[in-house]
Parts: structure tokens; C-alpha cells; sequence
């Protein structure tokens, strides 16, 4: 699932789901939360309140979209490595072409989900944490 999770004095495990899309974040909240069973999931739609959030909570898992209305995921993910948090980030997105998948590689992500791929979601996220 998750290497070292947060879990401990601070309260449980955490993740947080950036999406834009109202409909999009309540069904990648409710897959997360049921993968991830004891997390707590905490939601953000846009790349200020997404860096904002990451930094306030230090989440152990992040799903980021990159299309976000104030900007692009890639801006998220940045902030969330240049912080050092340790959060394993799955990119969960409609932008498919091999240039967003690489730059989100190149930027940190730990993996790239096609939204069209989202059924394999679950299985993703029970997958362990690489080194």
C-alpha cells in the first residue's frame, strides 16, 4: 500500500485528491477512501488550495489532475517534492499523450493514470510503495 505512512501522534494515514472536476474528486474520494481503508481523504480542486493542502497536511498518497483551473498539476507536484514530503503521487488524468506522462515522470510523479483508465485505480494504490 503505503511505505511509512503517517499514521501515529498526528492522526491517521493521509491522502489528498486534486481535481477540478466536483463529480471527478466525490468518485476519486470515494475510490481512494475505500482502497485505502483508515485514510483520511481530504480534497482540494484547484493548484493553490492543492500546494496549500499538501504542505498543511503532508499526505501520504496525493492523486493529482494536471488540467486545473489556476494552473497545472505539474505546479503541485513540484511544490510537493521541492518540500520533501515523501507522498507517493499518481497522476490521474485525461491528458493521455506520452509528453504529459513524461513530464509528470520527470517532475516526480511515481505513476500516470489515464482517467479512462481509472478501474485500475484501486489495484494501484494497493500496489507497495517503490524505493
Amino acid at each position: 500500500m503505503v511505505k511509512e505512512a503517517n499514521a501515529g501522534p498526528d492522526g491517521p494515514p493521509r491522502a489528498l485528491v486534486v481535481e477540478d472536476s466536483a463529480q471527478q474528486r466525490r468518485r476519486l474520494v470515494e475510490i481512494v477512501a475505500k482502497a485505502l481503508s483508515g485514510f483520511e481523504v481530504s480534497e482540494a480542486e484547484n493548484v493553490s488550495t492543492a500546494i496549500e493542502s499538501a504542505r498543511r497536511l503532508q499526505p501520504d498518497v496525493v492523486t493529482l489532475d494536471l488540467g486545473l483551473p489556476d494552473g497545472s498539476g505539474l505546479e503541485v507536484l513540484r511544490a510537493i517534492r521541492e518540500g520533501g514530503a515523501p507522498a507517493r503521487v499518481i497522476v490521474v488524468t485525461g491528458e493521455s499523450d506520452a509528453r504529459y506522462r513524461r513530464a509528470s515522470l520527470e517532475a516526480g510523479a511515481d505513476e500516470f493514470l489515464d482517467k479512462a483508465d481509472l478501474a485500475l485505480l484501486p489495484a494501484l494504490l494497493a500496489e507497495p510503495a517503490e524505493d
